[in-house]
């Protein structure tokens, strides 16, 4: 080997380090956006679960209403 390919051989794995370091880090800000997403979805997620648990509620109350009116019917 010459010198010259040989002081070559540090800069391409500078080079190399680089890019894998560049990447690290765009898979880093990938991983935060993915993961901030995954945070908005589990709070959407919850609020439909909220709005649902009301939702069933409200409709076993309105069918106890609705079934205690129709044995008072019955009763007439």
């Amino acid at each position: 080997m010459t010198s010259a390919s040989s002081s070559s051989l540090p800069t391409m794995a500078l080079q190399r380090a680089k890019c894998f370091l560049h990447r690290l880090r765009q898979t880093d800000v990938k991983a935060g956006h993915f993961e901030r997403q995954v945070q908005a979805l589990e709070k959407s997620r919850d609020q439909w679960e909220t709005k649902y648990e009301e939702m069933a509620q409200k409709y076993a109350q309105t069918k106890k209403e609705l079934d205690d009116f129709v044995a008072e019917i019955g009763n007439i």
